[in-house]
């Protein structure tokens, strides 16, 4: 089975895209990536060219790799409809897979009008998205995560220099926003710190305790944020949403702690109970009040914490991993 993937091969996005990609030539796929933000490079960087132009070139390079390639599966990971989906079905006879990786926050929902119908699969890490669009008759969608790469995030033995920089009862990464805000300055007390912008701007973050739990004034991802990991007891996900009534969806963050064998306290979400056992793999607060009790358990626990994380991090090896998920994904097709 070839496969080919679409997507912002850049960022953290990019990495999971990757690490699926991985996934998938381990399970005997061949699989190849484009970074669509190269389909636009044109000869003349500092040229200002027509957008009807660009989304010509864009759709036939393209077209270009396809034809060379020769996929069954077109896997596209978009942030907009920047592609000509009839124009592809016109000299593609394979599967065509959107890939939604951000929820009910995906802008593409905003359109689907213009290319539902035009897809074999949406894969959604959002169950209530999927729900829904099952009851409008778009059958064709299916609730998947991509998985995580556990050979990347892993628990990761730090020197004494690392361990106090990165260590801490309980960590927060990411960047401010009213509710994260509301929560976490309700445990500084505990020892908390938190990584990322813009947590020292005061216009942000108005009280002064929070801002100066702030360790690193960039953002962090990657093998930093795993060494994060590695140090805290406690790492806690906070959905970046203001609206209490808002139902948030799986993100990328709610395997990277549990992959690293790190305790993750998170928002409870329907998803979260079908991937973990809740108590022993990963901790849910459903408020704040609840948030601000478990936040002061598990972060005064070490041990507790610790064997919550190593539950975890058996979680994410034996269900999780992308070679996992892409196993899945091609079974399915497979049996469809």
């Amino acid at each position: 089975m070839r496969v080919l993937l679409v997507g912002p091969m850049i960022g953290e996005v990019g990495n999971h895209l990757y690490g699926f990609m991985n996934g998938l030539l381990k399970n005997g796929s061949r699989a190849e990536a484009i970074n669509y933000l190269e389909l636009d490079i044109t000869k003349n960087p500092f040229k200002k060219n027509h957008p009807a132009k660009l989304e010509k070139l864009r759709n036939r390079r393209l077209m270009n790799f396809i034809n060379q390639f020769e996929p069954d599966i077109i896997i596209f990971c978009l942030h907009n409809l920047i592609f000509d989906l009839k124009l592809i079905k016109e000299e593609f006879n394979g599967l065509i897979i959107f890939m939604d990786v951000q929820g009910t926050d995906w802008k593409l929902f905003d359109n689907m009008e213009f290319w539902i119908n035009d897809i074999n699969l949406l894969l959604t890490v959002s169950k209530r998205k999927m729900y829904e669009l099952h009851e409008f008759g778009y059958t064709h969608t299916m609730f998947f995560y991509p998985g995580i790469d556990t050979d990347y995030y892993h628990p990761k033995q730090l020197n004494n220099c690392d361990l106090s920089y990165y260590g801490s009862p309980i960590s927060f990464v990411g960047r401010p926003s009213i509710k994260r805000v509301d929560y976490l300055e309700n445990i500084v007390d505990l020892g908390l710190v938190v990584w990322g912008k813009k947590w020292n701007l005061h216009h942000e973050v108005a009280n002064s305790d929070l801002r100066a739990c702030q360790r690193s004034k960039v953002d962090v991802e990657g093998l930093e944020l795993n060494r994060v990991c590695s140090a805290t007891n406690v790492l806690v996900n906070i959905h970046h949403d203001d609206s209490e009534k808002k139902i948030p969806s799986l993100t990328f963050k709610d395997f990277i702690a549990p992959s690293a064998e790190c305790c993750m306290l998170t928002e409870h979400m329907d998803e979260i109970e079908d991937l973990f056992d809740i108590g022993t793999e990963v901790i849910t607060f459903a408020n704040k009040d609840d948030f601000i009790y478990k936040a002061e358990k598990f972060s005064k626990d070490k041990d507790l914490a610790n064997k919550i994380g190593r539950n975890a991090r058996i979680r994410c090896l034996s269900q999780h991993s992308h070679e996992v998920k892409a196993r899945e994904l091609i079974n399915f097709l497979s049996d469809s």
